[in-house]
């Protein structure tokens, strides 16, 4: 595709405009092209100037220590649907020492569930792989929201991974809190997805992929709704029916929650199938497609 807007190129631009250019060398490491949003404003030598100030502060002189900082602009070019600023911050992201990330959703109650008046918690954990580092977390529900992002957040600033939320001693009274609190279970949960217990499926993948859907709820609960083209195999009757199952194509399986789909996803692991759980279960396709969204 053509641009509207042709970026100029190191040959191209005058001495002034070169030299503005060199300056972003620390960004593009070895490379010596110009990237293209570069070339672009480059054609406004002004505009140019005035932008290169904010940008060589972002990139190069802000108290952010890099990783982070490719963490804040790869979340901004998500959210904004910017497949440029995405694209080229996953690279910049790799160099700054941004590793692969994954995520888990989960939805406990606020205190023990044999307590009355337990609500849900929906939380949302970001982290990266292989080492666990705490990325990140999002919650809501109608009680006891603040304290588990207290902790998260408290957590993330002194670097610790989801092992450390898994151990956290956390205050333990029924009215408010179970022993395993959500915070811990997030941090179980994340723990099963680095040492290969429980691999995840893909949300945003949900769309375009050729696995099967397996529903391992119960036939009343499957037909009080369910994903489009998933298929019913409740876990009480999977050990008699997983032959049923293709073994060439992979199996992502989902519950009410997780849990359910999480035992099934470790007895199909065991059969010699390839299967994932989609982390959350329908609670959390409801929970997004009530608002358009994909997880």
């Amino acid at each position: 595709m053509k641009p509207r807007i042709p970026p100029l190129s190191l040959a191209e631009a005058d001495p002034a405009t070169r030299e503005l250019l060199a300056r972003l060398h620390p960004v593009r490491g070895s490379d010596t092209t110009v990237l293209n949003v570069m070339g672009t404003l480059a054609q406004h030598p002004e505009l140019f100037r005035r932008w290169l100030g904010f940008a060589t502060y972002l990139l190069n002189d802000s108290t952010l220590e890099p990783r982070l900082r490719e963490l804040v602009v790869l979340r901004a070019g998500w959210r904004c649907r910017s497949p440029y600023e995405w694209g080229q911050h996953v690279h910049v992201g790799r160099r700054a020492g941004v590793t692969d990330f994954e995520r888990v959703y989960l939805h406990p109650g606020h205190h023990a569930g044999y307590y009355p008046g337990a609500s849900p918690i929906h939380l949302k954990l970001l982290f990266s792989v292989p080492d666990g580092r705490i990325l990140g977390a999002q919650a809501i529900g109608l009680e006891g929201v603040e304290k588990r992002i207290d902790v998260i957040a408290t957590a993330i600033q002194f670097r610790g991974t989801v092992h450390d939320l898994a151990e956290a001693e956390l205050c333990y009274a029924p009215q408010f809190g179970a022993a395993k609190d959500p915070v811990n279970l997030a941090g179980m949960l994340a723990e099963n997805v680095l040492n290969g217990d429980m691999p995840v499926a893909d949300w945003l993948a949900l769309d375009r992929t050729d696995a099967v859907l397996v529903d391992v709820r119960e036939p009343d609960e499957f037909a009080g709704g369910h994903m489009p083209n998933a298929i019913n195999l409740p876990l009480s009757q999977m050990r008699d029916r997983y032959a049923e199952l293709p073994t060439h194509r992979e199996i992502w399986t989902c519950c009410g929650v997780g849990q359910r789909a999480y035992f099934a996803t470790r007895f199909l692991l065991q059969h010699g199938y390839r299967s994932r759980n989609l982390s959350g279960g329908y609670t959390t396709y409801q929970a997004f497609n009530a608002v358009g969204r994909n997880p």
